[in-house]
């Protein structure tokens, strides 16, 4: 049982750059129409609290560690976001054994509060052979490493924002999801194991000042996650050290189609993303899935 508390979620925001008002003290309140309460946790800090659950699962059973030196090469995630998670909410975290499926091995999990109400259900599938995303590499018709930091691809698709990996920084992002930052860092056992979804979080700050660079409202016109879904090489997440530089690509978007009929804004929008290393490697390859807080309340 794990509890989040407004500490944790702060620690998680500072520590990924994610300046969504949801998540702040302060600005929660100036959110149109905000249904829930106070400040709410980020979609990734329960995701890698939902990662480490499965870790040790398999762990207890003597299968393979994604982040082990010997373990599995590719991984798939998925995640759905059911309700969101406030300061004090008790999270139990449940994970299915290990089977196989897709064409590599998985295990399904889910996050409920205490108490039985769903927050968060996915999936983690570790593959041998790259998977059809990750296997083309970046695929783009110039070199992200050279792009000015916060700044549009020449073909005005991609929104590029630099950031530099600090273990200072991965280990406040473990403390934030309430996972033992000791395995993933410990300088006296030369232990380097940056979470995949402390990576993973560095999605949503270049997607904020991808929205600021646009001159979005973030409290007239609040978005909120409803789905991730990420496919990364763990070999090059192995090898991730502090200072290394990473380069995340958002875009491009897209509204369900037929959602803007009679002038209304899509319920859904799917924003693509990537993560490149300094050396034009793909580390990731995703899609996140956002939507209007406005449709999320018409539904209710």
């Amino acid at each position: 049982m794990s509890t989040l508390t407004q500490l944790h979620i702060d620690v998680a925001r500072n520590a990924t750059d994610d300046f969504n008002p949801f998540h702040d003290p302060l600005r929660w309140q100036n959110i149109a129409d905000n249904p829930f309460g106070g400040p709410i946790a980020l979609g990734f800090q329960l995701e890698a609290l939902a990662l480490h659950a499965v870790a040790e699962h398999r762990a207890a059973r003597g299968e393979p560690d994604p982040l082990a030196a010997d373990g599995p090469p590719f991984s798939r995630l998925r995640f759905s976001f059911a309700a969101a998670v406030r300061p004090g909410d008790r999270l139990e975290v449940q994970v299915r054994d290990t089977r196989p499926g897709g064409g590599g091995l998985g295990n399904r999990v889910l996050i409920r509060r205490a108490g039985g109400g769903l927050v968060l259900s996915g999936s983690r599938t570790d593959f041998d052979t790259a998977p059809p995303e990750l296997a083309g590499g970046h695929g783009l018709p110039f070199d992200p490493t050279a792009l000015p930091d916060r700044q549009l691809s020449p073909d005005g698709r991609w929104f590029h924002k630099r950031k530099y990996l600090m273990t200072s920084n991965g280990k406040n992002f473990c403390a934030a999801a309430g996972i033992p930052q000791h395995h993933y860092f410990d300088e006296l056992a030369e232990r380097v194991r940056f979470p995949p979804a402390f990576t993973l979080a560095l999605v949503s700050c270049a997607l904020l000042e991808r929205a600021r660079h646009q001159g979005h409202d973030f409290e007239a016109q609040p978005f909120v996650y409803t789905a991730h879904q990420f496919e990364i090489d763990n070999r090059l997440q192995r090898r991730l050290r502090s200072n290394d530089r990473l380069h995340l690509l958002a875009g491009p978007q897209q509204g369900d189609p037929g959602d803007e009929s009679d002038g209304q804004p899509p319920r859904r929008v799917s924003q693509h993303c990537l993560g490149v290393l300094q050396n034009g490697e793909l580390l990731f390859r995703g899609r996140v899935t956002l939507a209007p807080l406005a449709a999320i309340l018409a539904t209710r």
